[in-house]
């Protein structure tokens, strides 16, 4: 019987709640809106962060201990340089790889990479967001790779452009899900038919994280479709124990391929694996810290604003007030309805937010040249911290109403 009436006494609560939001719909709504901000902000870079930080796992993920990667452009902005001077640098020629292999003798192989990220499909299902790695039969040297059905790419599906793919174990457990056999069946990678050649065994990434669904075609048949995307790289792979001494003979070569003079900087960039660790630690550290930033000004902004309104909307229902506790309500039933409606308010808005945030980032998938994932983790913090609001800033305009006197409360006009 007690259970019942605590039921009872809940869902009234709950019923009076929303019949005071009902009575001011605009006003619960600006109520909101500071929450709503905060949550976007929050939760909306967190996603980025998180999503940046999962498709460089990804891309660089292929990369040993004794391995590192030649680019035109840096991983991350930093010393006085822009973008538009980093595009503007000259491209990369796949003729490279022989003048390096010639003249840096601590060099044990080289092998193009490009990554791309696009819509794979099969006849059953499809991928919004698969990686695609491009590059030549070498690459299997610089992994951990392995195939568990089928083959890797050979030097003759690079000369005659195949449309070959090898699929790694997630990307084949989405698009056959049935359990059928892969090899040797058609999917479509942005529209053009690829065969299936190869599965790899399951792996993760050499970050420690799961690896995306990803698949690895011929560099030459992504040149000829879709061009050099974010632009080539090399790996390149040292000889035992000899990275530092490799480094410094390839950028020598690199120095005298592309006609730099003594005077002049470098106009390519080279980082290890552990620069990449380093580079990621860095960037998502300075994401979190900026997050947590707004996260402090969205609670202080949007808790004001609901502390402001629950002192008008307590003001406006002194006489309620003062019936409800004539006819027995206690004073922790009125302090229980009014905080109950803080919060209630401030998580209304914590869930547009978020909606919000799925829709940008429906947005962001179709433009953006990496898949951007909202993680479960951070959707419930974001609903827990406009909770969080609502109970803070809600709590003492809530105790201010359980202490009126019923008395003058009935007199109030």
């Amino acid at each position: 019987m007690n259970n019942y009436l605590t039921i009872h006494k809940i869902l009234d609560t709950i019923k009076i709640v929303f019949h005071g939001i009902r009575t001011n719909i605009l006003r619960g709504i600006l109520t909101t809106l500071g929450v709503t901000v905060g949550i976007v902000a929050v939760v909306g870079m967190g996603t980025m962060a998180y999503s940046f930080q999962k498709e460089i796992n990804a891309q660089f993920s292929v990369l040993g201990s004794n391995t590192f990667i030649l680019s035109r452009q840096p991983m991350m902005m930093g010393h006085g340089g822009s973008w538009r001077d980093y595009w503007r640098r000259q491209r990369f020629e796949v003729d490279y790889m022989d003048e390096i292999m010639e003249n840096c003798p601590n060099v044990k192989s080289i092998t193009p990479y490009l990554w791309y990220n696009f819509k794979a499909k099969s006849k059953h299902e499809e991928i919004e967001g698969l990686g695609i790695q491009a590059s030549n039969e070498n690459v299997f040297d610089f992994s951990s790779y392995k195939i568990a059905d089928g083959r890797f790419l050979v030097a003759s599906d690079i000369q005659y452009n195949r449309n070959v793919c090898i699929l790694d174990h997630k990307a084949t457990e989405i698009l056959f899900p049935h359990g059928e056999d892969p090899i040797e069946q058609r999917i479509k990678i942005n529209n053009i038919p690829f065969k299936v050649i190869g599965v790899l065994e399951k792996e993760t990434s050499t970050f420690g994280g799961e690896q995306n669904a990803m698949a690895i075609i011929p560099y030459s048949v992504a040149e000829k479709y879709w061009g050099r995307g974010w632009g080539l790289r090399f790996l390149v792979e040292a000889l035992p124990d000899r990275i530092e001494q490799a480094m410094d003979e390839v950028i020598i070569a690199m120095r005298n391929l592309r006609g730099l003079r003594l005077e002049e900087d470098n106009d390519f960039e080279i980082f290890s694996s552990q620069m990449i660790r380093d580079a990621i630690s860095k960037i998502t550290t300075i994401a979190y810290i900026v997050i947590i930033g707004i996260a402090a000004i969205s609670l202080l902004v949007g808790g004001i604003g609901i502390m402001n309104v629950m002192f008008v909307a307590v003001t406006e229902r002194t006489k309620e007030i003062g019936i409800r506790k004539s006819c027995g309500a206690r004073s922790k039933d009125i302090l229980v309805q009014f905080g109950t409606e803080a919060t209630v308010l401030s998580t209304i808005g914590g869930i547009i937010g978020l909606l919000l945030v799925f829709i940008l980032t429906i947005i962001g998938n179709r433009f953006l040249p990496f898949e951007i994932i909202v993680p479960a983790w951070l959707v419930i913090t974001g609903i827990l911290f406009a909770a969080f609001v609502g109970i803070v800033f809600g709590i003492f305009p809530a105790y201010r109403a359980s202490k009126k006197d019923p008395v003058i409360a009935l007199r109030y006009e």
